[in-house]
């Protein structure tokens, strides 16, 4: 299921406050590999913590085609959200409003000559058991 439509839309009395980032692109996308992690609180530590794993949004991939500038700005943005979100005490919508510049507020920035070199290697942590044969209780 899609958590957050993209772009989102709403009635005018009830205004969206969804960014354009990373990790709606790629969360929405059904070819996406993107897997969330909430955790719990713990007594009296404040709210869940939200975990989100790396997806295939970088070099080569159909969301972010290669562009002719030096400087790429198709950053990967979860595995900085994972780390803010381990602590996310202050401010809770720096989590999600990775918009597409190149600000400080983004950690991995790789130069597009560069990327290839750099891709990251990603590991299938979950495995799901085979289907069920057709009439198997």
């Amino acid at each position: 299921a899609v958590a957050v439509r993209f772009p989102p839309a709403a009635p005018p009395a009830e205004p969206v406050t969804v960014f354009p980032s990373m990790l709606n692109v790629a969360a929405n996308h059904p070819n996406a590999s993107t897997v969330g992690l909430v955790l719990p609180p713990a007594a009296g530590t404040g709210g869940s913590r939200l975990l989100v794993g790396a997806t295939y949004t970088g070099y080569g991939s159909a969301f972010f085609p290669r562009n002719r500038s030096l400087e790429d700005h198709r950053f990967e943005n979860t595995p900085e959200i994972a780390i803010r979100s381990l602590d996310a005490r202050g401010d809770l919508a720096k989590l999600f409003t990775f918009d597409l510049n190149p600000s400080d507020d983004n950690i991995l920035k790789i130069k597009q000559g560069a990327k290839e070199r750099h891709k990251l290697g990603f590991v299938r942590a979950f495995l799901h058991p085979p289907d069920p044969p057709p009439g198997a209780p």
